[in-house]
């Protein structure tokens, strides 16, 4: 089977993330952490009409009939939080934010309570950049997903020798032996973001980390959670998943001892 990549608009990347049928699963996909500063050079790139990266999507059959087919997220999530955040009015680009008049789905989901816009002295973006932003193309490549372990060995492939995940995320990526799952599980419960394990692209704030100085509206806040609180780690530490480490440290001395 060939797998080619295909031009996706962003106007239909957003009607797929508002259906629901962009997921993540956190065995891939731990949360969101790029900074608002990353947010806003990605949707300068798009308004300058410069190359992105490609987007990678497995396909998912349909949770049950009647709902639509599922794309997982396997490479491309912070971007695609990033892009549709800017249309949601989570920041603002050179003073500017998106203007959802002139995207009747971005305007329902807002009249829907789905997010909160700006106030009206907010400059709203020219009816042509949102144009040309909804409309560029995304280099999407999508494959066959029902089986994880195909996903597994994809992930695992793209990220071995790149920087998107740091070393502790790339050591726990896909299918987990038991003690990396342990490890997984009690990170979580100490952070406070235990949640299903396959969950909706537009859910993953509800489980991602802000800190005072970046706030995202995300449900955790670093400063609050044991780790940072208590001064054993830093707040940026948290995105690059060291609490995960500390934990793998804390159990793999533990062991070693009781022998």
């Amino acid at each position: 089977m060939t797998v080619s990549p295909q031009g996706i608009s962003i106007q239909s990347l957003y009607r797929s993330y508002r259906d629901g049928s962009l997921i993540v699963n956190r065995q891939y996909r731990r949360k969101l952490v790029w900074t608002v500063a990353e947010k806003q050079k990605l949707i300068d790139s798009i308004l300058k009409d410069y190359p992105l990266p490609l987007f990678l999507l497995a396909e998912k059959a349909a949770p049950e009939r009647g709902l639509p087919a599922r794309l997982e997220v396997i490479d491309g999530m912070q971007r695609l939080n990033a892009i549709f955040s800017y249309i949601e009015h989570g920041f603002l680009v050179d003073g500017k934010c998106f203007n959802v008049d002139e995207f009747a789905r971005a305007r329902q989901a807002a009249d829907r309570g789905d997010f909160d816009t700006f106030p009206a002295d907010i400059e709203r973006l020219s009816a042509q950049h949102c144009a040309d932003l909804l409309d560029y193309q995304l280099a999407v490549t999508s494959f066959p997903g029902e089986q994880d372990t195909r996903i597994t060995d994809v992930f695992g492939r793209i990220n071995s020798g790149g920087k998107q995940l740091s070393d502790q995320e790339r050591r726990q990526a896909g299918v987990l032996p038991p003690f990396a799952e342990m490890v997984r599980t009690l990170a979580a419960e100490i952070r406070g973001d235990v949640s299903r394990e396959t969950l909706l692209l537009a859910e993953m704030p509800e489980i991602s980390i802000e800190t005072s100085r970046n706030p995202h509206g995300y449900a955790l806040k670093a400063e609050d959670i044991f780790w940072c609180f208590q001064g054993i780690l830093r707040t940026g530490d948290l995105r690059d998943s060291d609490d995960e480490q500390a934990i793998a440290d804390i159990c793999g001395r533990s062991f070693t001892a009781a022998r």
